[in-house]
């Protein structure tokens, strides 16, 4: 181990300072650096003394530890601490520093690293060189469905080119070109951070070029105004879903930007928005479409106690899904919307984006009052949309439907949560046909209601099904009773939804008064 490099006192006007070897280095030669230490005073000798050999042994060990861009930070905070006890704990920490990055240069692992990056604790560690990601969930997902499966085990510092390839190589054969590009720019910017300001590795393993290149780009989907108008009046569609399409192709957001949205982010007196976060960290805001302001309003009073217009709405990697099941339920069926080739994409979430960048170019609206509400940074991303915008107008399409006119303000009572429909979005092949109600048994007493596919299949927890009577065996270890609402609807408004069909069931029985 080399020798500790003692530090050495220097007095400026009445003032202490001590001389350490910082490691910081000019023309190769490692120079000392001045350090106030207003904690000691003038003419105490052995204060002076101590606390320079405190500081000096400390420099030192974070230089061994691979923390030399934290010394000089922990030099000046010892160097003014006067109290004991603040003092004991500062040391302890630069302790818990060290021997976690002593570690952590040995064994962090992609995962690990990975984890540290979206998170945001990389960012507090480091915030003048690792922005807060306004994407991080998205690039969470990511990582862990195409990276770490592959490489998230291992070390960073063991990461080579060929482990970065299995990973590009093991990528599904439908991906886009643009998803996969995707996945090496997050895979190139973490080995990045890894170089600096982390300091795990010394030069990213991913060389310049080793980012696919994207080519012509496939043509994208949009919906037409009667295809917009259909779906936000099938009642079958989550009515919160439909809430957030109408809004999305209306007013141009992301995905994430809209189901971040907040109430005070909009004006509704006004009918403004103010998006301070988002993908391209440029705050922007502008003035909604009147039929937007009037159906959020209306949300509003729809959904008491929401923090957000769409906070229920579930952030994962199958929002699209979703969306093109609620698109054929709705009994939309244009093949070249859920058809995949080598030159057009299947209809995604994003294509209401694309719904809302095409009908506005088509209609007149300028460039620039389009980048205005997308954030879209460069005319030549707005241009990709002109060749649709000029197909559009020829057709003769016309605006979408006001929001608030074009929502059925209605939902079946079999109609699917977000979560249900993710579930059977992932297990099941939607058919293009749109769902069918349900048909009545020929023989039996169920009646033909609308409510009559819930009575004959009842939903997961429901009386009668399986995880019911699994559910009543916990309660009764747990001597908690069963009652009316083993069935799971607390809610009034839910038992009031669903009254009618007990009523219609009931009444179809035989009271069994006589034999």
């Amino acid at each position: 181990m080399k020798k500790v490099k003692r530090g050495t006192k220097q007095i400026v006007r009445d003032k202490v300072y001590g001389r350490f070897w910082l490691g910081k280095e000019t023309d190769g030669k490692e120079t000392r650096q001045s350090v106030p230490m207003p904690a000691v005073k003038v003419g105490d000798e052995k204060a002076i003394a101590d606390r320079c050999d405190l500081i000096a042994d400390v420099v030192h060990r974070l230089i061994n530890a691979g923390l030399r861009h934290r010394a000089r930070d922990f030099a000046i905070l010892l160097g003014e601490e006067t109290n004991a006890k603040r003092l004991e704990r500062v040391l302890k920490q630069i302790d818990r520093l060290i021997e976690g990055n002593i570690v952590s240069a040995a064994g962090t692992t992609v995962k690990q690293f990975g984890d540290r990056w979206t998170s945001g604790d990389l960012h507090r560690e480091f915030p003048r060189h690792v922005k807060l990601k306004a994407t991080a969930e998205e690039d969470g997902q990511m990582l862990r469905k195409y990276v770490y499966p592959e490489i998230g085990g291992t070390p960073v510092a063991h990461v080579t080119l060929d482990d970065a390839e299995r990973v590009m190589a093991k990528l599904p054969a439908e991906l886009s070109t643009a998803r996969a590009r995707h996945v090496a720019q997050a895979m190139h910017r973490m080995f990045n951070l890894a170089v600096y300001p982390a300091r795990l590795i010394k030069v990213n393993p991913l060389p310049k070029g080793f980012l696919p290149k994207l080519g012509a780009g496939k043509a994208k989907q949009y919906l037409y105004p009667d295809e917009d108008a259909k779906l936000l009046g099938c009642t079958e569609v989550p009515l919160a879903e439909r809430v957030l399409y109408g809004v999305t192709d209306r007013e141009g957001f992301r995905f994430l930007e809209a189901v971040r949205l907040e109430w005070d982010d909009l004006d509704l007196h006004r009918g403004a928005v103010n998006l301070d976060k988002n993908k391209t960290d440029d705050p922007r805001a502008w003035a909604l479409d009147p039929g937007v302001v009037e159906a959020l309003r209306k949300w509003k009073l729809l959904t008491p106690g929401s923090k957000g217009p769409f906070d229920t709405i579930p952030v994962d990697e199958h929002q699209a899904d979703r969306f093109r099941f609620d698109v054929q339920v709705a009994g939309i069926d244009r093949t070249s919307l859920f058809d995949r080739s080598a030159e057009s994409m299947r209809l995604r979430f994003h294509d209401l984006r694309a719904t809302f960048v095409t009908s506005a170019l088509a209609l007149g609206k300028s460039e620039t009052w389009v980048s205005d509400r997308t954030g879209h940074k460069s005319s030549a991303m707005i241009a990709k949309y002109k060749r649709a915008a000029r197909t559009y107008a020829e057709l003769n399409l016309g605006p979408l439907k006001p929001l608030v006119d074009a929502i059925a303000w209605t939902q079946t009572a079999t109609c699917q949560t977000s979560v249900q429909r993710g579930r059977y979005v992932r297990k099941t092949k939607v058919s293009r046909k749109p769902r069918k109600s349900a048909a009545v048994p020929k023989e039996g007493l169920e009646p033909s209601c609308p409510f009559g596919r819930r009575i004959l299949s009842p939903p997961r927890g429901a009386k009668g099904s399986p995880q019911a009577e699994e559910n009543t065996g916990r309660r009764a270890k747990a001597g908690r009773p069963g009652g009316p609402f083993d069935r799971g609807l607390t809610d009034l408004g839910e038992i009031d939804r669903h009254w009618d069909s007990y009523e219609v069931l009931i009444a179809s029985m035989d009271p069994g008064g006589e034999s």
